[in-house]
């Protein structure tokens, strides 16, 4: 679940206002297995993740639908395909280890005693990664009390 949130503020440049989470658990009744979510964002932004360990096969993709077309991400193989006028545009993405890059900037950072500034692609000071969690807790909490929740994230 982390994942989506963070591709999310990635994309959107901003953390939901209001989350809705639905879940059961289906073979063991004590964890769910299935969970669907929505986010709420500003500007009148909407986002649905579905989470799933029933699905057959591993499935990671993002879809944004906008008013002049759409896009849709698979995070697996690393391709894009863009929909517009009935039609399609596969886009060229180049290929990378998002986890390698990741502990290379970090390695690269701690060996130039660099100092991160604020920027998103340089955040490695924990502050996305806190605000995620924040957002599976609230998930977690709009779950237990079969209710939309406020997000207050600054």
């Amino acid at each position: 679940a982390p994942h989506p949130f963070d591709i999310l503020h990635f994309l959107l440049g901003s953390w939901p206002l209001k989350m809705t989470c639905k879940a059961k658990g289906y073979r063991r009744k004590k964890h769910e297995e299935l969970a669907y979510i929505v986010a709420e964002f500003g500007n009148n932004v909407m986002a649905h993740i579905e989470l799933s360990w029933l699905s057959p096969g591993k499935t990671r993709e993002v879809h944004v639908i906008g008013s002049n077309g759409s896009a849709k991400i698979d995070c697996l193989s690393q391709d894009l395909k863009v929909f517009q006028n009935n039609s399609f545009q596969d886009v060229y993405v180049k290929r990378n280890n998002t986890i390698e890059d990741e502990l290379m900037h970090f390695i690269h950072c701690v060996q130039n005693n660099h100092v991160v500034n604020n920027s998103y692609i340089n955040e490695s000071n924990g502050f996305v990664g806190a605000h995620v969690v924040r957002l599976l807790e609230i998930a977690r909490k709009s779950i237990e009390e079969e209710r939309t929740e406020s997000v207050d994230i600054k």
